[in-house]
């Protein structure tokens, strides 16, 4: 896959995904490489547009 891309890939219910179904995250300008994503948390409809949405955490380098 190329790089700068974020997929989603559901559950069947008995702990295994189906690749087929994946579906690519659609980020904004100016969001984190999704390389850098240390944790997605899905909150539903949280700005009220209709789509579900997500909370990330992103890894940080101190410089050391």
């Amino acid at each position: 896959m190329r790089a700068g891309r974020l997929w989603v890939y559901p559950g069947d219910g008995y702990g295994a995904v189906d690749i087929g179904k994946r579906h690519e995250i659609l980020l904004p300008a100016g969001a984190p490489d999704p390389s850098t994503i240390t944790q997605i948390i899905s909150a539903g409809d949280a700005t009220g547009d209709g789509k579900p949405d997500f909370f990330l955490t992103v890894a940080t380098r101190c410089g050391r």
